[in-house]
């Protein structure tokens, strides 16, 4: 019985070695200068996402996060799907990793095929900064089809760093979009509407931003 624990226990830790070394070199890897990809599979992937949820440090967190950052998969593994998964619903990690896989890792991926889990998981979570972080997710790829659900959680959040970080998503849309005068006529519906002086506030920021910018041809 002694015998086959030991080797149970062997074959555990050496298999944990070589889970390790490959997380080593993927994450070496992605810190040479003048990396743009890090080749993944499904399994080494899956290694460098629990690796996120093992550690406590910052430093590491980061360092995995750039590997990540750069992961391109060699299997049809749909990476973007998968961080994204693994921050919103996977198992439990620090708000600290959770921030980081979602605003720095999916925000500098810049997959648009995140956008619908980044604005469940913007209206479903309680803790604001995981809120701020999946709006900056999605910020440089939002576009007019969001405009109502940002124009909608600018008007109903009591938290100021909501209401910022969805006010900078509002610019982005405007700044950009071939329907400002559409866009401009809900601002003015709401800021008509809504009686709370902070939202009223941002809603004539916004006002004042589209009305001075130059509509675009569509």
């Amino acid at each position: 019985m002694l015998l086959v624990f030991l080797g149970v226990f062997v074959l555990k830790m050496n298999r944990e070695k070589r889970q390790s070394r490959t997380i080593g070199a993927l994450v070496e890897l992605a810190e040479k200068p003048g990396a743009t990809d890090v080749k993944v599979t499904s399994g080494t992937l899956q290694l460098l996402l629990k690796s996120v949820a093992s550690t406590e440090s910052n430093a590491e967190i980061q360092k995995i996060g750039k590997a990540l950052t750069l992961a391109k998969s060699t299997d049809g593994t749909d990476v973007d799907e998968r961080i994204a998964a693994f921050a919103t619903k996977g198992p439990e990690l620090s708000v600290r990793a959770k921030e980081i896989l979602i605003s720095e890792v999916l925000r500098t991926r810049n997959n648009p095929a995140i956008m619908p889990a980044m604005l469940d998981f913007a209206a479903s979570s309680d803790d604001p900064a995981l809120v701020v972080a999946a709006l900056q997710a999605v910020r440089q790829m939002a576009g007019d089809g969001q405009f109502d659900r940002f124009l909608k959680l600018l008007e109903s959040t009591d938290n100021n760093l909501i209401r910022d970080a969805t006010e900078e998503n509002i610019v982005e849309i405007l700044r950009k979009t071939g329907n400002l005068a559409d866009l401009t006529k809900q601002l003015k519906d709401a800021h008509e509407s809504n009686v709370k002086p902070d939202i009223q506030r941002a809603l004539q920021r916004l006002l004042s931003l589209a009305e001075s910018i130059k509509p675009r041809a569509r």
